[in-house]
């Protein structure tokens, strides 16, 4: 009865490892496939209400530019 004891222990022990396994490879494959997210800079070079380099343009810009919709 030992043995039987200690060969269910043992396989207990080996399907944890290749939970542990799997876990790991499924994490790192994900990490690895995953693609990160980039932002965009538009640059406010003066404080004008409107025209080149101002917040409204710099935010005229970025609704153009598209990317992620909600």
């Amino acid at each position: 009865m030992v043995w039987k004891r200690f060969g269910l222990i043992a396989a207990v022990g080996v399907r944890s490892r290749l939970l542990i396994l799997w876990l790991a490879i499924t994490l790192a494959g994900t990490i690895a496939l995953s693609n990160p997210a980039l932002a965009a800079s538009f640059t406010v070079t003066n404080t004008n209400d409107s025209g080149p380099g101002s917040l409204r343009d710099a935010i005229t810009q970025a609704n153009a530019a598209g990317g992620t919709k909600w």
